[in-house]
């Protein structure tokens, strides 16, 4: 069985999948991870030398690389079933969990660990706010496209 994680950015979908997978004693990937590894340097060096276009491409790359692998929990990136056909493939692959978090905890989570959220770098409170509750609205509909929905307000 191969389960997905989806959600927000800092919605613990990492901290979860790692319990997740230990229980079941499945192999746990964060897609983020595994995309530092093939290219050699962090998410954060990716988006300033390459763009959000070119880390979305190696995420895409990524979740097919991914999809080979059995007894997996998988922690997607907060975008990574809203582009391309990615939804598409982790629906068909995965039994699809959408970690769902309240947006005050995620903009909390954030700001503790701003530096490793290059989507939010160098933004003030209500800015992540503003960008969160936007981020979420967009979202939402992919989101709402997983099997099935995890309450994770702590």
């Amino acid at each position: 069985m191969k389960i997905a994680l989806l959600g927000m950015p800092a919605a613990g979908k990492s901290t979860q999948g790692r319990k997740l997978a230990e229980m079941l004693d499945y192999t746990f990937i964060d897609l983020d991870k595994w995309i530092e590894a093939q290219e050699k340097m962090s998410i954060v060096t990716i988006f300033d030398k390459f763009g959000e276009d070119y880390f979305r491409e190696m995420e895409r790359v990524a979740l097919h690389q991914v999809i080979r692998n059995e007894n997996i929990i998988l922690a997607t990136g907060g975008g990574t079933p809203c582009f391309y056909d990615n939804l598409h493939i982790l629906r068909k692959n995965f039994l699809c969990i959408f970690v769902d978090v309240p947006i005050i905890n995620i903009q909390q989570r954030i700001i503790n660990n701003q530096k490793a959220r290059p989507l939010f770098m160098n933004m003030e409170a209500e800015e992540i706010k503003v960008k969160l509750e936007n981020m979420y609205q967009s979202r939402i509909q992919y989101y709402q496209k997983a099997h099935l929905r995890w309450d994770n307000k702590v």
